[in-house]
This record gives structure tokens, sequence and C-alpha cells, in this order.
């Protein structure tokens, strides 16, 4: 994280100035944070003031060196702990430098549990999962015991952090009742339908009476207990030029419905966007008493029905992302197949792996090229660029962008100079720190020997899901690229089902698994407003509600 350089050196001083403390009884959880200035007048130990006022100057002058010095003097002084990080961070989170101040609470050595409470809920407006996780974990004592605070907001919290951490990696536990969390949010996560993850619960509860989750159990458990089949109308095409794209999205909602139990099974109802006009398709989904709707498909379509429904309170997923901000209703929302969400995830990725000088190999499609156009605009340093319209021009390209074309022709001028003829000795590239491709799956059947001509076979390798560079042996490219879920799945029913279904092209399979996520997002989207942080192991990727209403994909990153 960002000032850790700095922070590191000043928080050794905490260790050797803290008692052992015992915690405290749970303060009373705030969802939100009290604005700094009614923190203020309260009262403060005369020094937590000094510092304050320090720490509020070194913001103005931009001082970072002296906000991580005062930050870390003011946690040393134990009296109101909570209330001056709870200014503090209110100070730091305007500036984006709110990790400060938490990583200044995560090194407190035996914290209160208003101070670990406090951390918790900077952490959750951070989306620190694990933070959040190890937090509440450490008021491990109260859970479900404290009569002070809310037991079930405490157990909501501590399941949706915990779920959305396991979607992207393991936790080790430290006890039974960590372990038992755990065991039962990687269950949760395995359990497809509505069916499936109400038998799990009522099983869980029936063996663990007594345990903290039973007595307090997280909304979505509650959900689940009051679960009424719902009576789900689908907006997608049914005929014209789209049939084929409609139709695979209906068959994906249609497998997921068939595999609800029958008691949790309600009714669907598809409407042909393309035989009606939308007023009319909206009536008659009022008329039929729908409690969910999924689609419309188009984003025309889409775009149509919400100007139409501003009014309108029924749940409704669109499958398709609109131009935001867009006046949805607070009870719509939005997935899709967007590229862009694969583009995020390989950004992240890099970054955080510090890969800055990049060469991006793109062919002239039109997805490579939204993803060549999308990466460039996101990616903060100039990259070389090598585009190429034929296979055979792959080497060219890529020789022309890496600079190794020059080199070649330097050797050949040498060559011609000097007697006896110069030995021309291979290096790794030290001028290229990763090679980003946006290429067909016959296209990356090509790249190693390419990459190797150009001396670029050390060189890293990173590709979205559509190069399927995880279904090819290499033998020494390092590669890393996005996995599809429901495309990489090895699943009996996963097979079955794209041999059953005739989903032999790679759109045919996403379309379908994006009926697959759809259906199981739609049934849970009534308690959506009440879980922001709420994450979904899907078959498009892992979905997680963003701004906007919008549910963003992330992926599992793969590496031959």
């Amino acid at each position: 994280m960002r000032y850790l350089t700095f922070l590191s050196f000043f928080l050794t001083m905490l260790t050797g100035c803290q008692s052992q403390n015992t915690y405290n009884r749970l303060e009373p959880h705030q969802t939100k944070t009290t604005s700094a200035y009614a923190l203020q007048a309260q009262t403060l130990n005369p020094e937590q003031d000094r510092h304050i006022e320090k720490i509020k100057k070194a913001i103005t002058d931009n001082d970072q060196k002296s906000i991580i010095e005062q930050v870390a003097l003011l946690a040393q002084i134990k009296t109101n702990r909570t209330q001056a990080f709870k200014i503090i961070y209110e100070m730091l989170k305007s500036k984006d430098m709110a990790d400060i101040a938490s990583e200044a609470l995560k090194n407190i050595n035996n914290p209160t549990s208003s101070e670990l409470n406090l951390l918790a809920e900077i952490c959750s407006l951070e989306d620190d999962h694990k933070c959040v996780v190890e937090s509440v974990f450490g008021l491990s004592s109260y859970l479900g015991s404290d009569k002070n605070r809310d037991p079930f907001q405490l157990n909501n919290l501590l399941w949706h952090h915990l779920t959305a951490l396991l979607n992207k990696e393991q936790y080790e536990a430290s006890s039974t009742m960590e372990s038992d969390w755990i065991e039962l949010a990687n269950n949760f996560r395995n359990a497809e339908s509505i069916s499936q993850k109400t038998n799990l619960w009522e099983s869980w509860k029936r063996m663990n009476p007594n345990h903290p989750i039973s007595t307090n159990p997280p909304d979505i458990f509650i959900y689940l207990e009051k679960f009424q089949p719902p009576k789900i109308a689908v907006i997608i095409p049914l005929s014209g030029n789209l049939k084929s794209v409609g139709k695979a999205v209906r068959d994906g909602i249609v497998a997921n419905h068939l595999t609800e139990e029958a008691p949790f099974r309600g009714e669907l109802h598809f409407h042909d966007s393309e035989s009606a006009n939308m007023p009319s398709i909206i009536d008659t989904i009022k008329k039929n008493h729908a409690s969910l709707i999924i689609g419309p498909l188009l984003k025309h379509h889409s775009k149509n029905f919400v100007e139409l429904t501003q009014e309108e309170k029924i749940p409704t997923l669109l499958l398709n992302y609109l131009e935001e901000p867009t006046e949805k209703s607070d009870d719509q929302y939005s997935i899709g197949l967007s590229i862009e969400d694969e583009i995020d995830e390989l950004i992240t990725h890099l970054r955080n792996e510090a890969n800055n000088r990049l060469l991006i190999v793109a062919n002239n499609s039109s997805w490579a090229t939204r993803s060549n156009s999308l990466f460039i605009e996101k990616w903060p340093v100039p990259s070389a660029i090598a585009r190429f319209e034929k296979t055979s021009d792959m080497t060219t390209v890529i020789g022309s962008a890496a600079g190794s074309e020059a080199s070649f022709t330097r050797k050949a001028n040498l060559s011609k100079l000097l007697k006896p003829e110069i030995e021309f000795l291979p290096r790794s590239r030290k001028d290229i720190d990763a090679v980003i491709v946006f290429v067909s799956p016959l296209e990356s059947s090509a790249l190693e020997p390419i990459l190797k001509f150009h001396y670029l076979d050390s060189v890293p390798v990173y590709a979205t899901s559509q190069s399927e560079l995880s279904d090819i042996k290499f033998d020494s490219l390092s590669v890393t690229s996005i996995e599809f879920p429901f495309i990489n799945k090895t699943k009996e029913r996963t097979r079955s089902l794209k041999n059953e279904l005739g989903l032999t092209s790679r759109l045919s399979q996403e379309l379908f698994a994006l009926g697959l996520d759809s259906y199981n997002l739609a049934q849970i989207l009534p308690i959506v407003s009440s879980t922001p942080t709420l994450t979904l192991a899907g078959q498009t990727g892992t979905l997680n509600l963003a701004e906007h209403n919008t549910f963003k994909r992330t992926f599992h990153l793969t590496k031959n």
C-alpha cells in the first residue's frame, strides 16, 4: 500500500509504548461514521487535539511524511483513541489517504473492541475484505453475545466480507469458531441453486442450533427461510436476426430453473422483445403480476425499458450495461458481458506485479480493437503496440514494435563491415516488462516461436479469456490468462449442457452462462439493496455489486 515505507518506521514506536489491554465491551455499531466536525466538538485529550491539528495542516500542505508521523504518534495515546481515529479517518478519506488510518489501527497491539469495530468499519468502506474478517474474528468472544450492539449486524458484516474474500483467496482459521464460518461460507458458495443453499442452511442450523450464526443469522439466510418462489418475466429477442442470441440466454435461464427443486421453482414467462413494443410488454408483465424481471437483453430495449419504468418497484435485472449514470430506479440492476471487466482485471494484476513497460499485441477483430482501446485508455504509461491484420504479419509487426527488427538490421550492417562475421548473442529483453495479447486461439498457438525469435520468450505474457491461452501447452513462456468459468469448467454437468444444447461457439457459451447467472442473481435481487458487499460466484465470473446498481465481474487468473 502507499506510504508504508514511512509508516513502518513510526509504527515500530507503538509496540514499546503500549501496555497490555483487555477488551472493553463493544460499543454500538455505527453504519456511518459521524462527521469529523461533530466528533471534534467532543472532549479529547489536549495532546490528541494537537496531533489532529498537525494532521489537518499536513493535509493542507500535502506533507505525507508529517501525516504518517502524526498518525503514528496519535495511535500511542490510548484514551479516546477510537474517537480520535474516527476524526482523522474522515479527514484522510477526502484526500484518498484512508489507508494511513487503517494501517495504524492494524498495528496497534491488543486493540480494544471499539478499535476493532472501527477498523472493521473503515476496512468495509475501503472494500478490504481480509481486514474486515480479521477484525470481526478478533471480536469472536462477542459474536452473538454482546448486549450493547446488534449481533445480527456484526454477523452480517462478517458474512458478506468473508464470502467476498473466499472468492479470491483461502483464509486460514485459527479457532473452531472461525472454521465453522469458513466451512459454511465455502459450502454456501458451492451450492448453486436456491434450493441447494436453503437445504444446506436448514441442515447446518439443525446441527448447530446454539451457534452465533444460527441465533443471529446473516440476512441472506433470513431471506432463504422466508423465500417464496417468484413469478419471473424474461424479455429477450426470440425472433428476427438475433433469435439465436436470445435462445442461448433463454436456455441458460431454463437450465437453472429446472435444477431447482419443485417447492422452490417459480414461474417463467418469456416475452419477445422483437415482436411487440416495450410499452405493451411492460403492460402484460404488470397484468401477470410478475415479482421479478430479467431483461431486456439488447441495449436499446434496456434503455427504453428504464425510461418507461421509473416508478415501478419490481426488482429487475437488465442484461446489458447502459451508459452510466442512467436514471434507473432503485430496484433496477444491470449485468452484462462487457470486455471492460476483463481489461480491469488484467490492469489490476499488472499493477500488483509492478509491470510498467508493456508490448501490446492485437489483431484487427472488433473485440481485440475494443480491448486494445480500453487498455490504452486505462493504462497510465504509453505502451508499444503491435497490431496486425493477418497471422502471417505477426512476426514482422511484433519485431517492429519491440525494436528487434532494428537490431537485426544493425547486425546485418555490421556483418558487412566486419570480418570475420560477428556472433550475435541472444539476451533476455530488459526493456519490456510484459506482453499483453488480444489474439485468437489460432494465433495464440503461434505466440511462442514468434516471441522466442524476438528474444521475448522470457517476458511474461498476459491475455483475456478470448485468446484461450490456458488451453495451450507452452515450453518456456510464462502465461497468465483470465478464466471464463463456464467455458473453462470441466464438470460433467457443464460438458453435458454444452453437448446437449449444441453450444459449440464461444459466443453461445458466454450467452448461455449469462442466462445461468441472471437466473441465480435475479432470485436474490430483493435483498441486494441491504447487502452492498454481495458477491456471487457465477458462470461468467465472480459478480460484485458496483456503483450505479451495476454488477461487475472479476475473474480468476490461471498460470500455464
